[in-house]
């Protein structure tokens, strides 16, 4: 994976709390690392699924994804 915030390691590695923690804190879920990837899509990539969730949730809120869908 490329360099990137602290945000992108704990979604690499499925840090639940650490992500919960920096989403509480307002950090900004669009910043991408140095291969152009959101934390969202490197949790995808490492199947960090919880991680993933809690990312969608945050970034997508079910009445979006309900129209989106």
């Amino acid at each position: 994976m490329g360099l990137g915030t602290v945000l992108h390691k704990a979604a690499e590695l499925g840090n639940v709390e650490v992500v919960c923690f920096l989403i509480r804190e307002g950090i900004d879920l669009s910043i991408k690392d140095a291969n152009g990837r959101t934390a969202l899509e490197c949790a995808k990539m490492r199947n960090k699924t919880e991680v993933v969730k809690m990312l969608e949730d945050v970034a997508f809120p079910q009445e979006i994804r309900n129209i989106i869908l």
